[in-house]
Order: structure tokens, then C-alpha cells, then sequence
């Protein structure tokens, strides 16, 4: 898209932009609450397929478009508010200010709504979608197709973290502690889009460094070992490679040690699927007391996020991500408090409760720009952390 004045311009006069699925054009957002509903209308036609909403370029009738530049000032943050608060549910989008060279108060701004894990959105009671080059009101058929879609990958994902648990290195008879499984899928890959990083000659500090680029992108609570910035062994597998601590060669433990159970590892399949697994979820008190390690929960779901968005970095994947945790043996255990000793709080998961069990769904913009977002839906209250400003850094 134009990154300036000129290249509009340029744009316009090359028939580049014009209207069409993916771009819509607007001349400016009028004052008030009807203006607000219509820019949300706006906003919400593109969250099936993504687009951008052009906002300061007028159309004209049997003639190229013109430019319109509008006053910037607040523009940007009234659009991110409408996004959030009249598109049912909340729409992410992200905006791009163009200044005009003749006065830089006045301008242009570029909206782009990526490919939304919950579409359709709705607008005063109205889903919305986006037709060849105009706003459309979906029928009640379209509605319930895109929602079983939506299902369907939440129901694949969600069998996808149960059969990584079930591939669990650690015997289910001599299980100590809670185990955590935490994936992240690309729902709409290239072929062997991680070739580069998964094999070859350099794929161990490849592999190494982009696992690590993501463990470490934000400023987290703190780390219980086995942690994933640690994993330091390069292991190969069917579908990729892994790097993991305390696992042999052949995926297995040594039951003779005395911390067999503490393994971790972080899974990369050729096509960017990301899994990671944990034997310490829990811990036990010198009274025997079994403790949920709850930071380690939060860490690590905020570290699959962002190692995800490395990926989509590094492999330019701009779709959606599906996301799932699985946490098992955690039914009634206090939470160690993670700062204050081994003093615990209160019970994370019911009694009545085998496991602890999420998924969630969101763009790679999302990924990118809001990873605290996409760990609050995954790990809820336990990710109060991950709400605060060094955790969003």
C-alpha cells in the first residue's frame, strides 16, 4: 500500500487504487453516533477476508478517485474505539497515517482489518461482508456456514492438542506432576514453509535462534525450569526438528533420574505448527503438598504466542493462527504464588475439573501487535500478568 502523499497520487494515476474486494475508499468520517455505526459498518465488511479502508480519498463518478485529505488529529484512536466497541464482537485492526505535504495536520489514513478468527462481525444487528466492490449484508445461510467453520477449526485444533498430550514422553503410571501442551497451528500454511529452519546444516542454531527470538520477546514474570529459553538440545523429528531438555534422542526419559519427569520441548513441523510440552506444571512442598506452578502456565502460553509470531516473521505468513492449551493434573491445586517464596493462593481449577482445557483463534496482525490479547483468551484470569505494561513490551 502508498506510504506517502506521492505514492497515492501515483496510485490514482496508475489505476491502482481502486475499489475493489479488498479496498474500499472513503472521504471522510462525519461527526456523531450514526457516523461512528456507518464506519463501523465499514470496518466489520472486511473481516472475512481482510481489506483496507482508505479514509481521505473521494470517489468520483466515471472518473479516477481524488484526493481528500482530512483532519488527523484523534481520527486514528476514534476508528480503533468504533472497531472495538460497536463491531460485535471487537474487531482488531490497525491504522497508518499519511501526512499531506501541504499542511501536516490534514491527511490520510490507511485501515487494515486483517482476516478475523471470529467472523462475521455484526453491526446493529447485521453481519456484514464484503462483496466484489461493495458492503454486504450476509444471509442467515452465510452466517451459519462461516460459524461452522469457525467450529470446525476450533474442534481440529482442540483434537490436535489432545493428541499431542497422548504422545506425553512421560508413562502415565509414574506421573508426579501436572503436564502442560500448548500449540499453535498456521490455518493456512505454505508447503514446507520452515524448511529453511528445520533442516540442513544450520538447523540447529536456526532452530535455536528463532525459538529463542520468541522466549524472550517480552519481559515475563520469571521462569520455572525446564524452561523454553533454555531448551538447548537439537533433536530431530518426523515432521521438523525440536529443541528440548531432559529428553533422549528417541523422545524418551530416564526414569532412573531423579527429576525424570522435568523435560520440555518445543516442536516445529515443517509447516509452522509450533508445540510445546512440559513436565512441571507442578511442584511438590517438602509436606508433600502438590503446587500449580501457575506462572508457568501464563509463561509459557504468552511464549508460544510470540514464538509464533517469529514464525510468521520470518516465513512472511500473514493468516490466521489457531491456538490450544491443554493442562492436565491440575484438578484443586493451589497456586504457588510466583515472588512470594512457595506460599500458595487460591485453587486455579475446581475439583471437579480432569483438566484445563482453551483455544482461541487470531490474526497474525493480532499475534504481532497484541500478543498479552491472545494469552488473556487462552489462560483467562491466570494471565492477570500478563495484562501489565512489562508484559506487553
Amino acid at each position: 500500500m502508498p506510504a506517502s502523499e506521492d505514492e497515492l497520487s501515483t496510485a490514482i494515476a496508475d489505476g491502482r487504487l481502486e475499489e475493489s474486494h479488498y479496498l474500499d475508499l472513503k472521504r471522510e468520517v462525519e461527526a456523531g453516533r450514526a457516523a461512528n455505526k456507518e464506519l463501523a459498518r465499514d470496518l466489520a465488511q472486511f473481516a472475512i477476508d481482510s481489506g483496507t479502508l482508505v479514509i481521505g480519498v473521494d470517489e468520483v463518478p466515471d472518473g479516477p478517485p481524488v484526493l481528500a485529505p482530512v483532519v488527523l488529529e484523534g481520527l486514528p484512536e476514534r476508528i480503533e474505539q468504533v472497531a472495538g466497541s460497536t463491531v460485535d464482537a471487537p474487531l482488531f485492526v490497525t491504522t497508518t497515517v499519511i501526512q499531506s505535504s501541504s499542511d501536516p495536520t490534514r491527511g490520510y489514513v490507511l485501515v487494515h482489518i486483517p482476516a478475523s478468527a471470529s467472523a462475521p462481525h455484526m453491526v446493529d444487528g447485521a453481519y456484514l461482508g464484503r462483496g466484489d466492490k461493495k458492503r454486504v449484508r450476509l444471509s442467515d445461510v452465510e452466517v451459519r456456514r462461516l460459524h461452522a467453520q469457525l467450529a470446525a477449526g476450533e474442534d481440529e485444533v482442540r483434537d490436535a492438542v489432545r493428541a499431542y498430550a497422548r504422545r506425553d514422553p512421560v508413562p502415565a503410571d509414574i506421573r508426579r506432576n501436572a503436564h502442560l501442551y500448548v500449540l499453535a497451528v498456521p490455518v493456512t500454511p505454505r508447503r514446507e514453509m520452515l524448511l529453511d529452519v528445520t533442516d540442513g546444516p544450520e538447523a540447529h542454531s536456526s532452530l535455536s535462534g528463532l525459538v529463542r527470538a520468541g522466549a524472550t520477546a517480552a519481559q515475563l514474570p520469571g521462569e520455572f525450569p525446564p524452561s523454553v529459553s533454555g531448551a538447548a538440545e537439537f533433536q530431530r523429528r518426523q515432521d521438523g526438528a525440536a529443541m528440548t531438555t531432559n529428553l533422549r534422542s528417541d523422545r524418551t526419559i530416564d526414569p532412573e533420574r531423579r527429576l525424570y519427569e522435568q523435560f520440555l520441548e518445543v516442536e516445529m513441523s515443517d509447516e509452522g505448527t509450533l508445540r510445546i510440552a512440559m513436565g512441571r506444571l507442578s511442584d511438590h512442598l517438602r509436606d508433600g503438598q502438590e503446587v500449580l506452578l501457575e506462572s508457568a502456565l501464563t509463561t509459557i502460553t504468552r511464549q508460544t504466542v510470540d514464538i509464533a509470531g517469529k514464525i510468521s516473521e520470518h516465513a512472511s505468513y500473514g493468516g490466521l493462527w489457531r491456538f490450544a492449551v491443554l493442562a492436565e493434573g491440575i484438578a484443586g491445586l493451589p497456586a504457588h504464588l510466583h515472588g512470594r517464596g512457595w506460599g500458595m493462593g487460591e485453587v486455579v481449577v475446581g475439583a471437579d475439573s480432569l483438566e484445563y482445557l482453551r483455544t482461541t483463534q487470531a490474526s497474525t496482525a493480532e499475534v504481532l501487535s497484541a500478543p498479552w490479547e491472545v494469552t488473556s483468551r487462552l489462560v483467562g484470569r491466570s494471565s492477570a500478568a500478563c495484562g501489565s505494561r512489562r508484559c506487553q513490551r
